[in-house]
């Protein structure tokens, strides 16, 4: 058996407003159930381990499991002391006594040039113990391997992308499918910081186009969402008032801005009410892509992964190097934050139909996949793709 412990497959009732989550690592963290038999495998977070009689779950892993996954998302911040929550979780891995295997290791970096960039000791310490207890590591992309090399020494890295990525290997032939005839529906759109004015300017443009907000994390938005519902007074969003983005506010910010980077007070209530979708389960959020949506655009990589494992079209838009090393190593459509600015949603699902490459590459992809899974004695199957 397989014990599986990391980020969580299915959001609590009390996400966003008072659990602090990204619901798009549930599409992360739901891969490893996807590629073994769910007899083989069992969770912690959603399954009945407790059953067993164990007093915690690495007593149950330790005494009924031969292998452990660990699901990760961006572990490592290059720059940044956060030497007292690596310290933790590296005392958490020594609970274990049987293999392990990590599932897409990544960094967070306000830096691509690393000659001057730095780890605290207490993460260094961790990747070297990481790689002594399971070589090869698997990280996300070429920028993740050079840090965990350059910074800390580790030099037994595997990359291999997002592991979500070969989570549902047949929604490449219905993705293929939908390129062909095209995908009938609306886009669906997702931001990630908006302090930043592409950012916003895309999110007005899915006000007015009637595309479809997916909200993965925002707690200022969800509020506004539930009180649109209830028909309440809908608190704005500082993001949107204090930028002018409220028409007739008579802010300064407001001056500045064309009318299509303007909305009214009852537009942005509409908005909230009838386009925002925020979702606690996987199943029912890849439900909507294949029945609803034509092509997916923004800054959320599992958002747009979300769509792919759909077999829906997507543009992941980059904007720092944890997206851009993801979309290059799978070779997905991508374009730059900054060239993201100017395109409407037609554009994106111009955009999103140039899939060739990623195609060309698809077996490649899987067979490194399957090495990584090779190399940790995992019971991995390869999938004949069909595409």
């Amino acid at each position: 058996m397989i014990g599986i412990v990391g980020n969580l497959p299915r959001m609590p009732h009390t996400f966003p407003l008072d659990h602090g989550e990204n619901a798009g690592n549930m599409i992360h963290a739901r891969a490893p159930q996807r590629m073994f038999d769910r007899r083989q495998t069992i969770e912690y977070n959603t399954q009945p381990w407790v059953l067993w009689g164990e007093k915690s779950y690495a007593d149950f892993v330790n005494t009924h499991c031969d292998h452990l996954i660990v699901t990760m998302a961006n572990t490592i911040w290059v720059n940044k002391d956060f030497s007292e929550k690596y310290r933790r979780f590296q005392r958490m891995l020594e609970l274990y006594d049987v293999p392990i295997t990590f599932f897409g290791l990544g960094v967070r970096s306000p830096v691509e040039d690393l000659s001057d960039a730095w780890l605290p000791q207490a993460a260094i310490d961790l990747l070297r113990y990481m790689e002594e207890r399971a070589a090869p590591i698997g990280v996300r992309g070429e920028f993740t391997k050079q840090v965990l090399e350059k910074l800390a020494g580790v030099t037994k890295v595997q990359v291999t992308g997002c592991p979500s990525f070969f989570s549902e290997p047949g929604a490449f032939k219905q993705l293929r499918s939908n390129l062909r005839k095209g995908k009938p529906g609306t886009f669906a759109y997702s931001g990630t910081k908006y302090t930043r004015p592409e950012e916003r300017a895309l999110l007005l443009r899915t006000l007015k186009s009637e595309g479809v907000y997916i909200e993965p994390t925002n707690t200022e938005n969800h509020r506004a969402h539930l009180r649109a519902m209830k028909r309440m007074d809908v608190p704005i969003p500082d993001y949107l008032i204090g930028n002018g983005h409220v028409a007739a506010e008579g802010s300064s910010a407001e001056a500045e801005l064309g009318p299509a980077l303007q909305a009214t007070r009852s537009e942005w209530e509409h908005f909230f009410r009838h386009q925002y979708r925020l979702f606690r389960n996987p199943e029912d959020w890849m439900q909507m892509n294949r029945e609803v949506i034509s092509h997916t655009f923004g800054t959320r990589f599992h958002v747009n992964m979300a769509s792919l494992l759909s077999g829906t079209p997507a543009t992941w838009v980059t904007h720092d190097s944890r997206t851009r090393e993801l979309a290059e190593f799978f070779r997905v459509p991508h374009v730059s934050l900054e060239d993201s600015e100017s395109m409407t949603p037609a554009d994106f699902q111009q955009t999103s139909r140039d899939y060739d490459e990623m195609f060309d590459h698809l077996p490649a992809l899987f067979d490194n996949w399957q090495a990584y899974m090779d190399a940790h004695g995992l019971p991995y199957v390869r999938p004949r793709l069909g595409v």
